[in-house]
């Protein structure tokens, strides 16, 4: 709009037009000016007009965040340790295989051997467990280890083996007598087996611990086997030895393996097909 077409304006728009020439120019904000100048001087300007562009400049920035914001880290890490901590415990203990006649006491309720059924979902990690008559019970921890009890045992089975932590188990064998065969999936933990005459540390891979009214028996077929004296760490146990740990306080004797346990270790691989 200019002098040459002023015949066209109205009178209305002509009062608009001179109200808006009599407005005095506004002055810039002294702070603003100063701030405007660094952010031109840095180069962050344009990507501040960009980001106003893409609906993402400051003033969309300072709305879109929100105080829980600052806990999401914790809580992504709250997370994966809930996720580390349920996958880390392998499968509790399965009842398997049950030979021979007798009586099967779990945590004590008592069964008949054969009756595997009844008993077979009370069997857990710790459970008390008796077996009587000449019944054999072959327990199995799936991706870690087996476990034979034989006829006339008395033990509190391990817990749960752990994947990456929680790698150390603990049972106990009052009287009786356990064959024990690792799996691949065992390697990394140790499971200790308390007597009431010392303690076995099995590693891997077939081991057996027999315990009577006078001594107890620690057999090595092969793998790694320690052996703990309430007096002295007796150390490693050789494939195809065993520690007597005799109970009226005579000397610990370091032997070759008795027969029987011998043949108990190689009847649970050949029962498993495990060598």
């Amino acid at each position: 709009m200019n002098d040459g077409n002023r015949h066209d304006l109205t009178d209305a728009q002509r009062l608009a037009r001179d109200a808006v020439r009599s407005l005095q120019r506004p002055a810039a904000d002294a702070d603003f000016r100063a701030r405007l100048k660094r952010e031109f001087v840095s180069g962050s300007l344009a990507s501040d007009a960009e980001d106003e562009r893409n609906g993402a400049g400051p003033a969309f920035r300072r709305r879109a965040f929100r105080p829980w914001m600052a806990w999401a880290p914790a809580a992504v890490a709250a997370v994966v340790l809930l996720m580390v901590f349920r996958f880390n415990s392998m499968p509790g203990p399965v009842v398997t295989r049950v030979v021979g006649e007798g009586t099967v006491v779990v945590d004590g309720r008592s069964f008949p051997a054969a009756d595997r059924d009844a008993y077979a979902d009370l069997v857990s990690p710790g459970s008390h467990v008796e077996v009587t008559g000449d019944a054999r019970v072959d327990i199995l921890y799936p991706g870690a280890l087996i476990l034979r009890v034989l006829p006339g045992s008395d033990l509190d089975l391990p817990g749960r083996p752990g994947r990456w932590f929680g790698r150390h188990l603990a049972g106990g064998l009052e009287i009786g007598e356990v064959s024990v065969l690792t799996w691949p999936g065992f390697q990394g933990n140790h499971l200790a087996i308390e007597t009431p005459d010392g303690q076995a540390v099995i590693s891997g891979t077939v081991a057996n611990v027999f315990v009577n009214q006078d001594l107890t028996c620690i057999c090595l077929l092969h793998g790694h086997l320690d052996v703990v004296a309430p007096d002295k760490d007796l150390g490693e146990v050789e494939a195809g030895m065993r520690w007597v740990l005799h109970r009226n306080g005579s000397a610990p004797e370091y032997l070759t393996i008795a027969p029987p346990h011998r043949d108990h270790m190689i009847g649970l691989q050949e029962d498993t097909g495990k060598r």
